[in-house]
């Protein structure tokens, strides 16, 4: 083998090893960082709330499970269907039932009696992402139908170990030792 034939044998491995090093030490690119919910990996010792997926178009239909994993029954409450609430969100809002671009307005529901919810048990429901979004300070005001923005959120579910007599009446439960829950985040795109 000729020196000139060496030479450029190094200098193209030299070239290589360069390569390999520059490829494996350049920065990573950041990934998302979305859970995704797989209801056999949450806890299996306590109340979970999650959604059929991780990432949703504008518009589809989001699946909402929560599944009593606990020993003991338990109560939460429910106002037209909606026994949870999304996290962050800055405004107030009804589930919009109308068509998107119809006006809306605050409805108020009769309060209904805590639903209770055998151990090992599970209920869903599904959520078309209409909301009506309403000026809390002024309820009179009427909103808009429109689809709930791009970005990502949390559900909420509040749950109790029992109810509360405390308060008069048939339907005036409240929930004893009330507990607050987040769902896995997921995305509208």
């Amino acid at each position: 083998m000729s020196k000139k034939t060496l030479i450029i044998l190094i200098v193209f491995l030299i070239i290589i090893a360069v390569g390999i090093f520059l490829w494996q030490f350049q920065p990573k690119k950041e990934t998302k960082d979305i859970s995704l919910p797989v209801p056999d990996k949450l806890n299996d010792s306590e109340v979970v709330i999650y959604t059929d997926k991780a990432e949703y178009d504008k518009g589809e239909v989001i699946e909402i499970t929560v599944k009593n994993n606990l020993g003991t029954p338990i109560f939460y409450s429910s106002w037209d269907g909606r026994f949870w609430d999304i996290t962050p969100f800055d405004i107030f809002f009804q589930l919009g039932h109308d068509n998107i671009g119809k006006d809306c307005h605050m409805v108020f529901y009769e309060e209904m009696p805590p639903v209770e919810v055998e151990p090992g048990a599970s209920f869903s429901t599904q959520w078309n992402q209409k909301i009506c979004p309403l000026d809390p300070t002024n309820p009179a005001e009427s909103g808009i139908v429109k689809y709930i923005e791009s970005g990502q959120y949390k559900l909420v579910f509040t749950y109790g170990i029992g109810l509360s007599n405390d308060e008069a009446g048939p339907y005036h439960h409240g929930l004893l030792d009330p507990r607050t829950i987040y769902s896995n985040s997921f995305t509208i795109r």
